[in-house]
């Protein structure tokens, strides 16, 4: 049987496990790296309560430690830190990581708010081989998600976590079971860097639409809404009613 390291942080960790063991994994076959977090409680409780071996240090100080391991494959699901080749080199059936948004488009970080701010109809979802270039391998499995006139950064997280872990054990059977090598990436690439959009700041200036579609994609609690200020004052934005009130009454 395969031996697993799953890098993995949040609810995507949870429901990966979940299925593994559900698939009928020992415990001794997976290895899991996250992070300590506040927001990653529900997945360290989780690894505690079943006895599943995991650490928080950085990826890049476990070389040896994942040597000693010797994995067969890796999942990377919705991990933060960015997987060295040195890691990769050790993976004899790869890794591969889940990135949420139609790659080539919008590899980097943050591409939930941008699909958003850019006025996207779709995004999606792509499990991809990990190779040295940012979510830049070939493509295991990618699908469509809608994007609601009303959705949030929050809400639409959300929804594609849910709809990415519904197939992961289908990636996980097309990579182990069938040894499927994914087709090549197709179209122009887009890249967006750890950088919240626009620090997180409306620009008053900016067209009412796309200041309207920036604060739905700054909504995401329990961090920061979108900000605007005013006569040298920071006002925190919820909503576009919100927005548009705070500016009739403090004016700009």
């Amino acid at each position: 049987m395969v031996r697993i390291l799953l890098a993995c942080f949040y609810k995507p960790g949870v429901l990966a496990l979940k299925q593994l063991l559900q698939m009928g994994f020992p415990h001794e076959n997976i290895q899991v790296l996250t992070h300590d977090v506040d927001r990653n409680d529900e997945l360290i409780d989780f690894l505690r309560k079943q006895g599943i071996a995991f650490t928080t240090e950085h990826i890049e100080s476990l070389q040896s430690c994942v040597e000693d391991f010797a994995p067969d494959v890796m999942f990377s699901l919705y991990y933060r830190y960015i997987v060295p080749g040195h890691i990769l080199k050790i993976l004899a059936l790869g890794g591969i990581n889940l990135h949420p948004a139609l790659l080539p488009k919008y590899r980097g970080c943050f591409s939930v708010p941008w699909a958003i701010i850019n006025g996207e109809e779709y995004t999606g979802f792509t499990y991809h081989y990990m190779i040295q270039g940012v979510d830049a391998g070939a493509i295991i499995l990618q699908e469509k998600v809608r994007i609601a006139p009303d959705d949030t950064a929050y809400t639409l997280y959300h929804r594609l976590i849910d709809a990415a872990m519904i197939r992961f054990k289908d990636v996980f059977s097309l990579v182990v079971k069938e040894r499927y090598k994914g087709r090549p990436q197709e179209g122009t690439p887009s890249y967006y860097p750890r950088r919240v959009p626009y620090d997180g700041y409306i620009d008053p200036t900016w067209d009412e639409r796309f200041i309207e579609r920036f604060i739905r994609a700054m909504s995401f609690p329990s961090f920061r809404p979108a900000v605007v200020e005013i006569n040298g004052q920071e006002y925190e934005v919820e909503s576009m009613v919100d927005y548009t009130k705070l500016i009739q009454e403090r004016g700009i």
